[in-house]
């Protein structure tokens, strides 16, 4: 049995399309709403921990990754 579960797009290749498209609200949109959805999964994934310090952790990883 295969699991299927909910994936989001590449939000980056969508932003960059509307980008294109000189659509840069909506751009910033899919940026914004694409983040948010990978904050949440991985707040979820560090759910043993308070929300408070995931949130931090999560800040970390993204303050790092730039």
């Amino acid at each position: 049995m295969k699991i299927k579960e909910k994936r989001m797009r590449s939000y980056i290749g969508r932003a960059n399309i509307l980008m294109q498209n000189k659509k840069e609200k909506e751009a910033a949109k899919a940026v914004s709403d694409g983040m948010q959805y990978y904050s949440n999964n991985v707040i979820k994934a560090l759910s043993p921990y308070a929300a408070a310090d995931a949130g931090m952790i999560c800040l970390l990883y993204t303050s790092d990754a730039a």
